[in-house]
């Protein structure tokens, strides 16, 4: 019989029991299930181990989500504690349910209907009376305009980084806010300057081809993923997936495949233009140009219809 070890988490441990480990993040930290062993409430705990002489990465996402959630936040988890417990960083949050991705490993693909629920939230304010699963997508992107609204840019879109609340609030959570960045100063409301900075940041499958190339990443870029997780939610793949089955794309090819492959040939087999009129869009304005965000609700709204009359 094999035992797990979990971390020892000093005073914590008088409220928070771990319980199960959820996942490893790319950036050292691991997500743990943790119980409140006095009312019996599930959490999220985020521990990273402490780098002495550099910034705790959890401290960033905490201030973060804290500011983000002084307005009326829509999708964003709760912080609950931060803090240094032995050699950890540690960030209590809420316990949400699965990751869109953990949902396409088990359905291959979603309907246009689906898609067109996940894309409506992430971009609008408006929100859905959660009546099916469809709905429960729905509820979700509003968060991206909303965390734009409040001086942010995400920086990782992504399915992992996309959940499923559970209850008593089944709504659908963008998390993991360890590459977030303020785009505009926070006082003054000043848009920050457009760079050349080299390095990637985000997940090369969903990233954006500015931030390939190594360029400033702002609200565009945020889009753009979302247009590439929206299509990758309908097909169930993207092509710089499939010409490596079995083997991870290096970012260099990614960028290339992004590069030349027309928009129209992303969405032409499930019936979609709408979503290449959005990519299109995310890759045409500027870096300081604010997103029309009800532009790009009327393009999800005007797919579905067609896509159904078209089955």
């Amino acid at each position: 019989m094999s035992y797990v070890v979990y971390p020892v988490l000093g005073h914590l441990v008088s409220w928070l029991q771990l319980s199960q480990s959820l996942c490893r993040l790319k950036f050292a930290a691991t997500v743990y299930k943790a119980i409140n062993i006095i009312n019996r409430r599930n959490y999220a705990i985020k521990l990273e181990p402490v780098h002495h002489g550099k910034p705790s990465s959890l401290e960033q996402e905490s201030c973060i989500l804290n500011h983000l959630h002084e307005g009326t936040a829509v999708g964003i988890p709760h912080v609950h504690w931060f803090g240094r417990e032995s050699n950890f960083d540690t960030l209590v949050l809420d316990l949400l349910g699965p990751s869109l991705q953990n949902l396409v490993t088990l359905r291959e693909r979603f309907n246009i209907i689906t898609v067109q629920h996940v894309g409506d939230q992430l971009v609008s304010f408006m929100y859905a009376k959660v009546v099916s699963y469809s709905s429960l997508m729905a509820f979700q992107l509003s968060s991206l305009q909303y965390i734009h609204s409040r001086g942010y840019v995400h920086g990782d879109v992504q399915p992992f980084n996309i959940l499923i609340g559970v209850d008593p609030s089944p709504a659908v959570f963008l998390v993991d806010f360890g590459l977030s960045k303020p785009y505009r100063h926070l006082t003054t409301g000043k848009h920050v300057p457009f760079r050349w900075k080299c390095d990637l940041t985000g997940t090369p499958t969903f990233a954006s081809i500015n931030g390939h190339l190594g360029g400033e990443t702002g609200r565009r870029d945020d889009l753009e993923s979302m247009v590439y997780v929206l299509i990758y939610l309908l097909s169930g793949s993207l092509p710089w997936l499939q010409i490596c089955p079995h083997k991870k794309p290096t970012p260099f090819t990614v960028l290339k495949l992004k590069q030349t492959t027309a928009v129209e040939q992303l969405c032409s087999k499930y019936n979609a233009p709408e979503l290449a009129t959005m990519l299109l869009y995310a890759r045409m304005f500027s870096f300081t140009d604010t997103p029309n965000y009800d532009y790009m609700c009327y393009l999800l709204r005007s797919a579905v219809p067609q896509a159904i009359g078209d089955t």
